[in-house]
């Protein structure tokens, strides 16, 4: 039996004459019958679609974005998809776009056209990296899984307001000085980082939130962060010392990251 279910942000997935403001798009591609959703989209406002597939798994191409010309953000994490070819698919003018790890390694020349965005979320894409400095537009940025020898890529993204670098690998952050927006940054679980001195030179700095960095044993003054409000310090057994100063900045890190405002793009 052919199944298909759409919602639309918290509704029911029935049709509606009000605009739509995000839309998630759960389906088997076994099952479904993509003319279906299709009729459907179509009858609904265009602006701000989000799609979301679900049975992530089933997926080995991304084709079916050809029935969603006018989504604007776009999530997906298909594990063994055997091609990106068809992100091609995605609108120009997309502002949020996550795409989850793979199993065979891709170029990111397949997202190359996306200049517009202004939230994008990469696990374990290496291959092209420097296709992210031409995203200028860029407000809020993850890399997670992700090994490079520096950050020289962030360096044309001076609009960049919250960088996430989960796990990876990298020893070298001398370039986020260079952001000239720069207001939240999250350094978590990254193998091989021991100097962390560049933090301590973001003049626009407001939150900073570190986690198990197991090689860091000290912290830079952070006098050349004017703005700094709060840091985060969970899981830091390497240190040896929180400066006075250091300490009086701490947040809890178990609440809500207050610099969660960049990561919510429409």
């Amino acid at each position: 039996m052919r199944t298909a279910r759409l919602a639309r942000g918290l509704g029911d997935g029935r049709r509606s004459s009000g605009q739509v403001r995000a839309l998630r798009v759960l389906f088997d591609r076994n099952s479904i019958d993509l003319a279906e959703v299709l009729h459907v989209l179509d009858a609904s406002s265009p602006s701000h679609r989000t799609a979301r597939p679900a049975h992530q798994d089933s997926f080995t191409d991304f084709e079916y974005l050809r029935y969603f010309p006018h989504i604007r953000h776009f999530e997906g994490a298909h594990y063994l998809v055997e091609s990106l070819d068809g992100l091609r698919h995605l609108p120009d003018d997309l502002v949020s776009l996550e795409l989850g790890k793979t199993k065979k390694r891709f170029s990111l020349r397949a997202i190359e056209h996306l200049t517009n965005l202004r939230l994008l979320d990469l696990t374990r894409f290496t291959k092209d990296i420097e296709v992210v400095g031409t995203m200028t537009g860029l407000r809020a940025l993850q890399f997670r899984s992700i090994t490079l020898s520096d950050l020289a890529v962030l360096r044309p993204l001076q609009q960049l307001a919250a960088f996430n670098l989960i796990g990876g690998s990298t020893k070298d952050l001398d370039a986020l000085p260079e952001l000239g927006s720069l207001e939240a940054l999250r350094l978590w679980q990254i193998r091989g980082l021991s100097d962390v001195s560049a933090v301590g030179r973001i003049a626009t700095l407001r939150y900073l939130s570190l986690f198990e960095l197991r090689q860091v044993t000290g912290l830079p003054s952070f006098a050349g962060c004017p703005m700094l409000e709060v840091i985060s310090l969970n899981t830091m057994n390497g240190l040896t010392e929180i400066p006075p100063e250091v300490e009086a900045l701490q947040w809890a890190a178990s609440g809500k990251h207050p610099a969660q405002a960049h990561w919510n793009v429409k």
